[in-house]
């Protein structure tokens, strides 16, 4: 635990930190700082340390990972190792390694052994696995390992009866030390496996990969499990964190609601099948209308599609008809082929095409005519400007000179 000055404290607690106070001197534990005066940063004879915050994963609560600027040189760092079931202790500063950092940036590193175990066990218990046995605890630098508990002793006592004589003392602890080394494996290969368990560590890329896994979760257990991961990562700050635990819970809603809407969906699915089904059980002979109705009907269409002024117009009749069998709708398209032959008949002819711009300029009347030609070769293309112009030069002369349009006598 770092003892801090009251400068100290009181920039820790600006920057987010929770921090304790007592007295100088004092044996008692470390108190909040409700039960201070508001002037207790300004006094000398009160000491700070920042408050360890814990964390809940899985039902089981733990003490949030260590992270670089927490660690003073010479602090045990209890690193998580999980291809091997095990917890590594290493001296900070003397054995400081990429690896250890990586793993404390990374947020498997505790500050004492039985908040590293309890880690270790939520993070097995919350992907739905649980640890067999107990974890080897070993000091990187020792020969042996701190500490090995296990269901099954392999280690049985030797009785000092006389007919052990003949094997010495020395060979059965050579031998007993040989099965315990093997057991721990070489310590510099497993150290170095660490590199391996950690992908990202930089707080923006973590962001945008837990917002692509939120976006892309399919159901609401998924987003939760991706909540769950976002506790126990130790890289991204706080605000971070928040923003993320929001995006989870719209999705949530949303993936509640879209199971809300499929429901309605579904039910209106089948009531619209429900309906179609039992007038198909009833037959057509509901649907039909009377034939005294349906001739009054029939009439009534075939009035309006004589009076129909457009194709449109005649065509939209059909549509009134959907119920009817082929037979009875064949007077009405009849009745709408003949109107659409009678309207073509009596579309008035296309008027003839405008002159082009360059005829109109070669038979303009008079000046003033030409000077609104003129105005007009300004809106055509550029490559065909010069031309056009030219025409109207040329056009202009003859008009000064009293010459007639193209092709009139001199």
């Amino acid at each position: 635990m770092k003892i801090l000055n009251g400068n100290e404290a009181f920039a820790a607690l600006m920057a987010g930190k929770n921090i304790l106070c007592r007295a100088v001197g004092d044996l008692i534990d470390f108190n909040d700082l409700d039960q201070f005066p508001a002037t207790v940063f300004a006094k000398s004879d009160y000491e700070f340390c920042i408050k360890i915050e814990t964390m809940e994963l899985a039902g089981i609560t733990f003490t949030k990972p260590l992270m670089l600027e927490d660690i003073q040189d010479g602090q045990d760092v209890y690193t998580i190792n999980t291809h091997g079931q095990s917890i590594y202790i290493s001296e900070f500063g003397k054995m400081t390694t990429g690896a250890l950092r990586d793993s404390i940036r990374n947020g498997f590193a505790q500050r004492d052994e039985v908040n590293a175990k309890l880690q270790f066990q939520a993070m097995a218990k919350v992907l739905g696995r649980e640890l067999i046995g107990d974890c080897l605890v070993v000091r990187l630098g020792d020969d042996k390992p701190k500490k090995r508990n296990t269901a099954k002793k392999t280690d049985t006592p030797v009785p000092a009866a006389a007919n052990d004589a003949s094997v010495p003392v020395e060979k059965k602890t050579s031998e007993k030390s040989e099965i315990q080394i093997t057991e721990q494996g070489p310590i510099t290969e497993v150290k170095e496996s660490l590199v391996e368990e950690f992908v990202e560590t930089d707080a923006v890329k973590l962001v945008e990969k837990f917002t692509a896994e939120i976006n892309a979760a399919e159901t609401v257990d998924a987003v939760m499990q991706i909540r769950y991961k976002l506790s126990a990562n130790g890289h991204m700050v706080r605000g971070q964190i928040i923003e993320l635990n929001k995006l989870g819970e719209k999705r949530i809603a949303t993936l509640t609601d879209s199971v809300d809407e499929d429901g309605d969906l579904k039910i209106k699915e089948l009531q619209r099948l429900q309906v179609e089904a039992e007038n198909l059980i009833n037959g057509i002979d509901q649907q039909a209308e009377p034939v005294h109705e349906h001739q009054e009907h029939l009439e009534i269409l075939l009035n309006d599609i004589a009076l129909a002024k457009t194709p449109i117009e005649a065509n939209a009749q059909i549509k009134y008809t959907k119920s009817w069998t082929q037979e009875q709708r064949k007077p009405v398209m009849q009745a709408i082929n003949k109107r659409l032959i009678e309207l073509k008949a009596m579309e008035e002819p296309k008027s003839e095409e405008t002159p082009s711009l360059m005829v109109q300029i070669q038979n303009a009347p008079d000046l003033t005519a030409l000077d609104v030609l003129e105005i007009d070769v300004g809106s055509r293309h550029p490559d065909i400007q010069p031309s056009l112009m030219g025409y109207v030069k040329k056009r202009r002369f003859e008009l000064e000179n009293g010459a007639g349009p193209v092709g009139a006598p001199l």
